[in-house]
Parts: C-alpha cells; sequence; structure tokens
C-alpha cells in the first residue's frame, strides 16, 4: 500500500522526472539533510578538495550551470510532473519509489490523523512485518514493536532524522509518540545500520513534522471518551515557499482506567520553522516536547496473575532538538548539515504497602545524545552518490534505590561514522544501490555494515522486481553492561538478512499489489537472564545466543470507486532459537520460536470518502496464537497466547466549512484478549470530539 505524498519540506523545484534537469541525472530528487559536529571544518575542507571546480561528470559532459530545478529557456517542452511518491527514509533523501529497490511503507497523513488515532503506534498496526505488543489499559502502559521476528529494541526510530531511541534501542513505547504534530510515517524493513548505524538492526520508522504552508490558520480540537479519556490540541500554521511555520501543543488525560490507579496526564508540543532565503539555501529548526505521567498499576506480570499495585507512579520527558541547513555548493554537489539533541528523562517510585510490603524503590534517570552529521549527495552522470561524516556523545546518568540498597552510574561514550551508499541507474530500468557504514563505536569498538539493493522495473507491465541484502548491528545498552543487573562483556547483537519482492500496478494503476519473502539470522542476542527470584531477585544480561526469523509478507490496496477504497495485508512469520549459550534462560530455548512473535498477522480495511465532508473507516485486525511468557515464580516458563480478531470504527464528518465532527468505536465487538500475556486488554471504548478550523 504506497499511498503516501512526498515530504512536506519541498522547499525549492525540483528536477522533473523523464528529462535531464540541469547538471542532475534524469529521476534523481534532492532530499531533505544530515547533520555535523566537532571536526566539522577539517571534513567540509575534505570535501571541497574532492570537488573542485568544474569537474567532468562521468558521462564526459561538461556541467550545466542552471539552478536546480530550473529549465533552459530555449526548451519549449513542459516539463511533466513529478513521480507519484517518493521516499526519504530509504536511501536518506528524496527518491522516487520506483528506484527502492528495498520493502518500505509511507502512511500518508490521513492514515495518521489525529482524528483517526490517539497515538502513532495504533497507525503502525497497519504495515505487514510490524507487530504491536502493548501492556496496560488505554495509553497507561508499554507498547513495543517487533519487526520481523526481531526484538523490541531492533527497530531505529527517527523523528525528522533525529534518533529517538536510547542507547541500544532500550526503553522506548511508542505509546509516548502521540499523533498530534506528525504528518507522515516511513517505515523500512530491513537491516538498515549500513545507513543509520546501531539500533536500525531490522528496519526504520520516521515520523514527519509538517511543514507550514499555504494561508496561516489556527485550529484547534477536543474530544472525550470512556475511561474517563480527554485529549485537546491547538495548531498555528502558514507560510509559503521561503517561509513555513508550524506549531502545535497537545494535552490527554485518562482518569477512569480499565483497573485502578491506572490514571495517565500526557502532553504534547511540537514546532517546525523554515526558511529558504534563495533556491539554493534552505534552514529548518524543529523540535518536540513530551511529558507525562502515569500511575503505575502493576509492577510485575500484569494484573492477571498479580495484585494491583496502589501507589507506584512514573514521569517522563522526552526532548527533541534539531537544526538543519542544505545547501546547494553546485549543480551537482547538494550538501546537508545537521545538529541534534535528544534528552530522555524518567523518574519512579514505588511504596511499601499491605499487596507489596517490599515494594519500596525509587530511581531516577537521564540519557542524552548530542549528534552531528554531514551529509553529501553528488549527482554524477547515472550515479547519485551519498556520503558523509556522523559523531555523537551519549551520556546517562542512573540515581536507584531497592529499600536500603543504592545504586549510582554516570557513564558516557563516544561515537564516529563514516557512510557511503551509490544508487547507480544502470538503465532506465534498472537501479542497483549498494552501500557501506564503517564505525568506531564507543560501545564496541571497530564496526561496519553493509547493504546492497536491485530493482527492475516493467513499465508495459506495472511490475517492479526488487531484491536486497542487508546487515544490521545494536550496541549493548548502558543499562545492560553497568548497575547492578549489568554485564560489561557483552557483544553487540547483529544481523543479517535478504528478501526478494514483487510489486504490480493493476487496472490504470487503481490496484496494488505487493509481496516480499525474508530470511533474517541474528547473532548474539542480548537476553536478561534470570537467577533467582527469592529471597532476592536477581539476574543479568547475556548474550543468549543465534536465531532466524524468516516470512512472506503480502499487501494490497484497490480504489473501487464511487468514494470506495479497501486496503489489507498479511504477514506469515516464523522464529526459531538456533543455538542457545544459556539454556537456563525460558526466554530463549534452542529450537523453540522467540517469544511474542505470531506465526500470522493480518489486517485488513474499508474507506469511504463523499465530498471531501464525510469520511468513514472499518478496519480488522488479527493475530496468531503465539509462545509467551509470565515471568512468575511457578507458573510454566512458557505459555500459548491465543489469537484474536478485533475490529475498530472511526469517521469524521463536516457539519460546516472550518467545523468537523469526529468519533471512534475501538474493539467493535468488545473482543477478549490480551497482547502480553497477563495484560487483558481494554473492552469495547469510544471517543468523540469537534474540530474547528480557521483561516486569517
Amino acid at each position: 500500500r504506497r499511498d503516501g505524498l512526498g515530504p512536506p519540506d519541498l522547499r525549492r523545484p525540483r528536477p522533473a522526472v523523464g528529462r535531464q534537469a540541469p547538471g542532475i541525472p534524469v529521476g534523481h530528487f534532492p532530499e531533505e539533510g544530515r547533520l555535523p559536529m566537532r571536526g566539522a571544518l577539517t571534513v567540509l575542507a575534505w570535501m571541497v578538495l574532492l570537488g573542485a571546480d568544474n569537474p567532468v561528470p562521468a558521462d564526459g559532459t561538461k556541467p550545466d550551470k542552471t539552478k536546480p530545478g530550473e529549465t533552459k529557456p530555449e526548451d519549449p517542452i513542459p516539463p511533466p510532473p513529478p513521480p507519484k511518491e517518493v521516499i526519504v527514509t530509504a536511501n536518506r533523501r528524496e527518491t522516487p519509489a520506483e528506484r527502492v529497490g528495498i520493502s518500505y511503507e509511507v502512511l500518508a497523513p490521513w492514515r495518521v490523523s489525529p482524528l483517526r488515532t490517539e497515538t502513532a503506534v495504533e497507525a503502525l498496526r497497519a504495515v505487514p512485518g510490524l507487530h504491536i505488543a502493548r501492556t496496560g489499559t488505554g495509553r497507561n502502559g508499554i507498547a513495543s514493536l517487533f519487526t520481523r521476528g526481531s526484538n523490541s529494541n531492533h527497530t531505529m526510530i527517527l523523528l525528522d532524522g533525529v534518533r529517538m531511541n536510547s542507547d541500544g534501542g532500550a526503553f522506548f513505547s511508542f505509546d509516548q509518540i502521540s499523533t498530534d504534530g506528525i504528518d507522515r510515517i516511513e517505515v523500512v524493513r530491513g537491516p538498515t545500520s549500513a545507513l543509520y548505524g546501531s539500533d536500525a538492526f531490522a528496519g526504520v520508522v520516521q515520523f514527519f513534522t509538517p511543514r507550514g504552508m499555504g494561508p496561516w490558520r489556527i485550529q484547534t480540537a477536543a474530544e472525550a471518551g470512556t475511561q474517563g479519556r480527554f485529549r485537546e490540541r491547538t495548531t498555528l500554521q502558514g507560510g509559503d515557499k521561503r517561509f513555513g511555520f508550524f506549531a502545535t501543543v497537545g494535552a490527554f488525560q485518562q482518569l477512569d482506567g480499565h483497573y485502578p490507579h491506572s490514571d495517565i496526564f500526557d502532553e504534547t508540543a511540537a514546532w517546525r520553522l523554515d526558511f529558504a532565503p534563495s533556491d539554493r539555501v534552505s534552514f529548518k529548526v524543529f523540535g518536540r516536547e513530551i511529558r507525562s505521567k502515569q500511575d503505575v498499576f502493576t509492577n510485575t506480570a500484569g494484573p492477571r496473575f498479580a495484585p494491583l499495585d496502589p501507589d507506584a507512579w512514573r514521569k517522563d520527558h522526552i526532548s527533541v532538538l534539531g537544526t538543519e541547513a542544505d545547501i546547494w555548493l553546485k549543480e551537482w554537489w547538494d550538501l546537508k548539515v545537521r545538529v541534534s539533541r535528544f534528552e530522555a528523562r524518567q523518574e519512579s517510585k514505588d511504596k511499601p504497602d499491605a499487596l507489596d510490603p517490599w515494594g519500596d524503590s525509587e530511581s531516577v534517570s537521564r540519557f542524552r545524545r548530542v549528534s552531528t552529521e554531514i551529509e553529501n549527495t553528488f549527482f554524477w552522470g547515472p550515479q547519485t552518490i551519498t556520503a558523509g561524516v556522523s559523531a555523537e556523545r551519549e551520556d546517562a546518568r542512573v540515581r536507584s534505590r531497592y529499600l536500603s540498597s543504592r545504586s549510582d552510574s554516570d557513564t558516557a561514550r563516544t561515537n564516529y561514522a563514516f557512510f557511503f551508499q551509490d544508487e547507480i541507474a544502470v538503465t532506465d530500468r534498472f537501479t542497483v544501490t549498494p552501500g557501506f557504514r564503517l564505525e568506531d563505536h564507543g560501545a564496541f569498538g571497530f564496526g561496519h555494515t553493509e547493504r546492497i539493493s536491485a530493482a527492475y522495473r516493467f513499465p508495459e507491465t506495472g511490475t517492479k522486481l526488487r531484491a536486497a541484502y542487508g546487515t544490521g548491528i545494536t550496541a549493548p545498552s548502558f543499562s545492560q553492561t553497568t548497575g547492578s543487573f549489568g554485564n560489561p562483556n557483552l557483544l553487540p547483537e547483529r544481523s543479517r538478512s535478504f528478501e526478494i519482492g514483487v510489486d504490480q500496478a493493476l487496472w490504470k494503476d487503481r490496484v496494488h499489489l505487493h509481496a516480499t519473502a525474508f530470511q533474517m539470522d541474528m547473532d548474539d542476542l542480548i537476553l536478561f537472564k534470570i537467577l533467582s527470584y527469592y529471597p532476592i531477585f536477581e539476574g543479568t544480561f547475556v548474550n543468549a545466543g543465534s536465531a532466524r526469523s524468516r516470512g512472506l509478507e503480502l499487501s494490497a490496496d484497490a480504489d473501487l470507486g464511487r468514494g470506495f477504497s479497501t486496503d489489507a495485508g498479511v504477514t506469515f512469520l516464523q522464529t526459531r532459537a538456533l543455538k542457545a549459550k544459556e539454556p537456563a534462560a525460558p526466554t530463549f530455548v534452542e529450537g523453540e520460536p522467540l517469544l511474542r512473535r505470531p506465526s500470522v498477522e493480518g489486517f485488513a480495511g474499508l474507506h469511504y470518502k463523499w465530498k471531501d465532508r464525510l469520511r468513514l473507516h472499518l478496519v480488522a485486525h488479527g493475530v496468531g496464537a503465539r509462545q509467551d511468557a509470565s515471568f512468575v515464580y511457578g507458573r510454566p516458563a512458557r505459555e500459548t497466547n491465543p489469537g484474536y480478531v478485533r475490529f475498530d470504527f472511526s469517521g469524521e464528518y463536516e457539519i460546516a466549512k472550518g467545523l468537523l465532527l469526529f468519533g471512534r468505536l475501538e474493539n467493535l465487538f468488545s473482543k477478549r484478549y490480551e497482547e502480553v500475556l497477563g495484560f487483558p486488554a481494554d473492552r469495547r471504548g469510544a471517543a468523540i470530539g469537534i474540530q474547528w478550523t480557521k483561516e486569517f
């Protein structure tokens, strides 16, 4: 289902597809940039020497001095329209979808609209190859993402190019990302560490903040729902080719959850400022702040197996700040520089009570990453070369107490990398894209990752064949190597993956079919090994062994006419632990499937649109049975969590110009199920709201 639009940040004219833009090969699109850092002047000087004045491109012709996107005055033929879709995340720059040889998904704005869902994780359920496992009730809990059978920390999370994972991908809950201030989501499946480094072990999910465009307008919305939910949002945006501004603030609260002591308060602010003084130079500054406080109603295995905790709580604060410069130094050279800062703070506390007299603990933690990247794109004949350097510093501080025992730790590390990719248009139909990344990482030393992909198109039949091979890596996190449970001898986790696929367009491009077969081998997987439950809980992190996942992803979408459209997808997955170095770990048993990975999962949706005033969506989501563990002393090490199918309905209707009524019915038939063993999911829920937009 490839129905997404191009990135919102189209700040200057783009080269036309189908004929030669001055100095830029046919069909190549410059993209949004990436970032810089210490030593940037040295690197920049090296790049300048590399591209001395007036080089001769590979085809032997001298570069045209016309600005990117302009046409020659003597050329009477108007350029054709741009391709229907471009994707940024696959190659770190805007790339026509027809040239991409890896599997990806673009979720268009209407799919991630705040009117349809509260959190971005719900939109990701309609992506083949992804599995969501959520604990808690409503938004109180943790939502984990498993990509193609990998672990929940093996998918890199980006916001406008800024990595939001903590070190080692640790502790990221998708429930912390609301749909406020999210314009589009791109998903790349398969190891992508050759471009993005550690944490892109099995794939990348990137969220995009919209660019302010069009007349200045203010928009405000409010909704109320079951479980004492209330949500409000206010947005201001506007702009033109040279200047754009977008800002939104939103708040959410849940005061009557499915369980006692399950309240949550959440605030989100997102903003973006764009300025382009010329067609060759543009700047962008963006940020996102998330603050939440939630009652922790269980600190153990879930309310089905353990008593509820009446007084535990947790606070989170996530901050993202980034700035980016995009400069065309030559007609064939696009330089992008980005500096960013990510910080995650967490505070938690639990008091002893009658149900848990030993529950006396508190902790305060902070993780911070400062990153700089310099990225160069060279348009050289039939090649588009992307090369750059990155540097980042990560530091973490943890202060914790359990009963009378205290633990304090302060750790830091610095990581450097060089990445290179060459997109080669061998013919008009055939594109090959090899790339690699060299890293000097503070956690594991020197390392390298690779990726190569290929796409062959048959325009006559609307067919694209593709194949890709890649390697991935995830560094051990600070919490895995330090502290009372840490193991300083951990090795990084590594992956190797191969996939082949076909995309087919039918019925005058109104029907799209996609199929991908893949296999991923995972080595030195890090898991937590429980050493003792009683009288004191003890454990440590270990490289548990190697595993393999293989599967088939199928998806389709169709425009049925008369305002109706449909989409569907299914993933068949097989996982197995190949070699267990730690047989005592119940979560990793040689020859057995990996926990919480269903063998089959799918979705189907029916959508209706009438005169841009009415939109209706009915979506079914099914998950097959999977192995799980309660981690409760005395219960079986492994249990089967039954499958389920749930239905959701949402709609919106424009009552008058600028006034919109919207609503949702969640778990329409009140299905009983558990995404994570021991955590019963919410039964039927509902929400209704109103949105008002005013232009000025």
